[in-house]
């Protein structure tokens, strides 16, 4: 059976009650195309085959070719099942196999560009589905499981048997396995344990014995015709049916060719001669080694928990790390694309990697430790400010600015300009997502800040501050600003994983809304809000603010008057769910996203126009957690922020166009009151747009919201709906350099 999967070729093949999957690769092109992007310096696994080292990481799977250094990357958009991988191994044919936390199994032909899969232990009903070990032995491969032991014939590719009972033990997880003098060996969570000799029916607990009750074994080498095992105990070698200690002390791992055993202890890699004794062959690494391989020139490469892979030919020289451009880290909580194209990301409030930029090409991460303004890893927002700058907000340690060539430039803190912190330590600054208003004013507000008369900041355009008191009675946890169209700034209060204040809060310095106090207000769950926990807030083309709250989505569609009208999405994929990030779309659309996929819904909210999830793209979405969406519009680009990396689909682009000749105005005529916004296209970028009336009175002035389009909410710079008339649209670049006008009427019911 042949099936498109999204560039792939799939057959099926029932195969003694087991389903596999053979696949052929083919390139992703594109609308509709996936990529993924993330970290592989986090190393669980590694096998040298021929000239190539390959690492299983916690973000896919990569091959280092020695001859000319580079790097061949393999995600979940590439065709493996899951990028969380647990071990790989190579068989006979050359093939890596690989192993998953999700108890996937793919086995990727490096020589025929294609993928098989054993999807089967992912459908059991054990609890620990990860496979911990994979061994090929000639025409047999032991799957080592959170359950057991696994028995695959390659000649037959068909599973011929489980073992889940060691003499009794009930499925322990297997963490290595071997073959030797025609016994099975396999250390596991309960102890070390080898097939009886001469056993027939592996399956039958009888056919094992317990060899040695060391529960924190890890892995199985063979060299000089002597098994030896690693564990957080020891190094054993076996001799006489007996495991005997030959180096007290925890071992990472170990691996061998025929004459020398390797061990990693401290990072440091060791050798054991034929006398064994124990000779230093590098020096310390910079992080814990995870896993070991040797290569057909003896050359020994380790993997490392952040390093990649790496080799050291001896003590006197240097280690030498390798691993494929990519994010500083897989956890990506918030989103921005520059005026440039590029991607901007923000990793965490907690064991954060910093932030990271991405061109299309190369991956950029400022770091501690190669950024000196940059006091902290921990950076949770990303937004563009004025003059394509962006601000990164952090935990701890204040905002941080970037100019539009990608320098870090400026720190704003407790020192400048006297941002007050949280109250059991006035340094500890947690600034806001910032926002720009009309004017290029950057606003931002410091959570929990101890002073209630310095919570909220203003940074105009000549770099001055101004600081603006906030009302006694709302709590100030205020995580993000949005700025709507007549300069009244929203606030979030919440983080995935984080507690939400009781209240919506707004602030208007001009007071131009009905506030209850020196241009604050507030809205709870009695104004009709569904929840008042608010992760994030979006501003849609006519003027509408959506809210992603706790429990499902809430609108307010009159900002200048909030009480008047409140609703919510009652469209049943996302009612009632916890929304963590909504974002608005060239046409409209709103991009949901939740902690079981992103929803694509229409401008109204009324009709689900597409879903993505982990299952529904066959894999191609990194996770289900959708924490931040962004949108490349000239390139045509939807990015998903997730806890395991950064996906990436090809959608159609909306564009600008490079010289304006007519205005397109949909619809012409407008009937109002069914009418509730005009779309304006054919713009360049960077046009304003003037709403006039016939006698030239003026209407209203906004920017174009991108992407070639406008979208005027039927109502003058007072919030008023306008009544009946022909209307003239005069756009205009920023530069004055094109102008192009239409018209419309407007007629009233």
């Amino acid at each position: 059976m042949k099936n498109d999967a999204g560039g792939m070729t799939v057959q099926k093949f029932f195969v003694s009650g087991f389903v596999v999957f053979l696949f052929s690769v083919q390139a992703y092109a594109g609308i509709g195309g996936w990529k993924s992007y993330t970290n592989m310096k986090s190393v669980r696994s590694v096998v040298a085959s021929g000239t190539a080292v390959w690492a299983g990481t916690s973000g896919g799977l990569f091959g280092f070719t020695l001859s000319d250094s580079s790097y061949r990357k393999l995600t979940n958009a590439d065709g493996l099942s899951s990028n969380d991988i647990t071990v790989t191994a190579l068989d006979t044919h050359g093939s890596i196999w690989v192993g998953e936390a999700n108890g996937s199994i793919d086995i990727f032909s490096p020589a025929a560009n294609s993928w098989k899969y054993i999807s089967d232990i992912t459908s059991t009903d054990n609890t620990d589905k990860r496979i911990l070990s994979i061994t090929a032995e000639s025409d047999t491969v032991f799957i080592g499981t959170g359950f057991g032991l696994a028995i695959f014939s390659l000649s037959k590719f068909e599973f011929r048997e489980t073992i889940n009972n060691f003499g009794g033990v009930q499925q322990p997880a297997i963490y290595d396995v071997k073959k030797f003098q025609n016994r099975i060996f396999v250390v596991t969570s309960e102890g070390f344990f080898a097939s009886k000799q001469n056993a027939v029916n592996l399956s039958a607990p009888d056919s094992w014995e317990l060899l040695l009750n060391d529960k924190t074994g890890n892995s199985f080498a063979v060299a000089r015709d002597t098994l030896f095992a690693a564990s957080s105990q020891a190094l054993y070698y076996f001799f006489n049916n007996t495991w005997n200690t030959l180096l007290s002390g925890a071992v990472a791992k170990i691996t061998s060719d025929e004459n020398i055993l390797y061990y990693a202890r401290n990072q440091i890699i060791f050798a054991i001669d034929a006398q064994h004794q124990s000779i230093q062959k590098s020096r310390a690494a910079g992080s814990s080694i995870t896993a070991l391989t040797i290569n057909n020139a003896s050359v020994c490469y380790a993997g490392f928990s952040e390093n990649g892979i790496g080799s050291c030919a001896d003590t006197a020289s240097e280690w030498k790390y390798y691993f494929p451009n990519g994010p500083g880290g897989n956890q990506v909580t918030s989103l921005a694309v520059d005026n440039n194209g590029t991607v901007w990301a923000a990793s965490g409030r907690t064991n954060g990697k910093g932030f990271y930029s991405f061109d299309g090409s190369t991956w950029r991460t400022y770091s501690v430790s190669n950024t000196p303004l940059l006091k902290s890893n921990d950076c949770f927002a990303v937004s563009i400010g004025p003059n394509n700058s962006k601000w990164i907000s952090s935990w701890g340690t204040g905002l941080y600015v970037v100019n539009s060539a990608g320098t870090v430039v400026r720190r704003f803190d407790h020192l400048n300009p006297g941002f007050i912190g949280i109250a059991n330590d006035l340094n500890y600054i947690v600034p806001a997502r910032v926002a720009v208003d009309h004017d290029g004013n950057v606003w931002t507000s410091i959570y929990l800040a101890s002073n209630q008369s310095k919570v909220v900041w203003k940074m105009s355009p000549d770099s001055t501050w101004q600081v603006y008191p906030s009302d006694p009675s709302l709590y100030n946890s205020m995580l993000q600003v949005v700025v709507d169209q007549y300069n009244t700034k929203w606030f979030g209060n919440r983080l995935y994983g984080f507690p939400a204040s009781a209240k919506v809060v707004y602030f208007n310095e001009r007071s131009t809304i009905g506030t209850a106090y020196n241009g604050w207000g507030n809205l709870q769950t009695s104004d009709g809000f569904t929840a008042t926990g608010i992760y994030d807030i979006a501003l849609e083309n006519n003027g509408d603010i959506w809210f992603a709250t706790d429990a499902g989505i809430t609108i307010v569609t009159e900002p200048q008057n909030p009480q008047i009208k409140i609703s919510r999405v009652y469209l049943g994929s996302v009612r009632d769910l916890q929304i963590n990030c909504i974002a608005v779309d060239p046409l409209n659309n709103k991009w949901i996203g939740t902690n079981v996929g992103a929803f694509v819904v229409n401008a109204d909210g009324t009709s689900q126009l597409n879903q993505y999830t982990v299952t529904g793209t066959n894999g191609k979405l990194v996770d289900d957690n959708i924490l931040s969406i962004a949108f490349d519009n000239k390139k045509g680009i939807a990015y998903f922020g997730t806890e395991k990396g950064l996906s990436a689909l090809n959608i159609p682009t909306v564009g600008t166009v490079p010289e304006m000749t007519t205005l397109q105005i949909s619809p012409n005529p407008v009937f109002l009151p069914s009418a509730s916004t005009v779309e304006i296209r054919g713009l360049a970028d960077n046009c304003i747009i003037k709403v006039l009336s016939i006698t030239g009175k003026l209407i209203k002035q906004f920017p174009a919201q991108g992407a070639g389009r406008a979208f005027w909410n039927l109502k003058d710079s007072d919030g008023n709906t306008v009544g009946s008339g022909v209307y003239l649209f005069v756009a205009y670049t920023s530069d004055g350099g094109q102008v192009v006008s239409g018209k419309a009427a407007v007629i009233r019911k």
